[in-house]
């Protein structure tokens, strides 16, 4: 017996127990009744006769408590993937939303990933590679065209950088103070810390999808760097191509500056090198990114997580600027609740049933 046929056999049998005492089975309420009554049969330990268990898998996790390590952990035994993270219940309504067009100030955002590489990140503001530097000195949406918004999650005051950890730093470093920066946050009931936000966004793609790639890296990282080392890596990203059109892009770093944000080439800044354009605008940017790039201290007890775990939305076609994602997630698509295939030892079960009618 997997998971799925337990759901159905006790939703059944709790369902006539509350009828026979004149309750009416539906509703949020019953929903949790189902859902801990399934934790109960899974997390009993029962001893069958010679003293040893009686067998079945150990309990996976429910999502909306877990985190992305163990999502991509668990994912490697799943026989069924997709259909293991697809809701298979219509009564039970795991609602995923995105609350997209929030406009924020970069300094807002706090990350829940470890790393930020600084050659897929500093090197496009340094360079104006795929018009990078000009999207972000003008507020425009970085990525794959059309570009995505940043992912984020809020709670407790904070706004956690889900996806998009690379497009945030480059906003932080280059235009760190104008609320400019297009995001999208991920609600869904019960979601109530990043750890748990970052699974559900793994849920919804493998629900998508059948699989979560991820992207790895954690070499050249920004979040450990001091002002000189991250000012001698901006400037060697800008020594490589500073006046002439970056890749993919009609205008050259120094155009762009010049045309959007001519101050910060002026004297009299703290930032300013007389060296040059150049050295100003490296100081610049590792001035903010010292500033500005704050680590994950309130993810995973303040280490975050490594991109190899990280959730790729975008990449897998979910189009966060639609409060359902562009697949219905909002309609109780994706099962957030305790979607993994666990393999029930009958004889557990028929010694637990019990349960079901005190």
């Amino acid at each position: 017996m997997n998971l799925h046929e337990l759901k159905k056999l006790v939703n059944e049998t709790v369902r006539k127990e509350q009828i026979k005492r004149g309750r009416r089975p539906s509703g949020r309420n019953w929903d949790r009744l189902i859902e801990s009554t399934i934790k109960h049969v899974l997390s009993e330990a029962d001893d069958d006769a010679s003293g040893q268990e009686s067998g079945g898998d150990s309990v996976g996790f429910r999502v909306i408590d877990s985190d992305p390590a163990k999502v991509m952990e668990k994912l490697k035994s799943l026989a069924d993937p997709q259909g293991a993270f697809q809701n298979d219940n219509p009564e039970v309504k795991d609602k995923i939303v995105f609350k997209p067009g929030i406009k924020l100030a970069p300094g807002a955002c706090e990350p829940t990933q470890d790393c930020i590489v600084a050659a897929k990140s500093l090197k496009d503001q340094c360079q104006n590679n795929f018009g990078g530097l000009e999207k972000v000195l003008t507020g425009g949406l970085l990525g794959k065209k059309p570009g995505s918004p940043i992912v984020i999650f809020q709670a407790g005051g904070i706004n956690y950088v889900l996806d998009g950890h690379h497009r945030w730093s480059q906003f932080c470093c280059a235009n760190p103070e104008a609320p400019e920066m297009e995001c999208s946050a991920i609600t869904a009931e019960g979601l109530d810390n990043s750890e748990a936000a970052l699974a559900v966004c793994h849920a919804a793609i493998i629900a998508l999808t059948g699989k979560s790639k991820t992207k790895g890296g954690k070499e050249d990282n920004l979040l450990e760097m001091d002002q000189k080392t991250l000012y001698d890596r901006a400037l060697s990203f800008c020594q490589e191509n500073f006046t002439e059109p970056g890749q993919n892009a009609n205008k050259s770093a120094l155009e762009c500056i010049k045309e959007h944000a001519p101050e910060v080439l002026k004297p009299g800044t703290e930032w300013h090198k007389t060296e040059g354009e150049m050295e100003t605008w490296a100081n610049y940017l590792a001035r903010n990114g010292v500033e500005k790039l704050k680590k994950p201290t309130n993810t995973n007890d303040g280490k975050g997580f490594p991109r190899i775990v990280m959730p790729q939305l975008a990449d897998h076609g979910i189009d966060v600027t639609k409060p359902d994602g562009g697949h219905g997630f909002d309609k109780g698509k994706v099962n957030i609740q305790d979607p993994i295939e666990e393999s029930i030892d009958l004889r557990r079960w028929n010694k637990l049933a019990g349960i079901l009618k005190d």
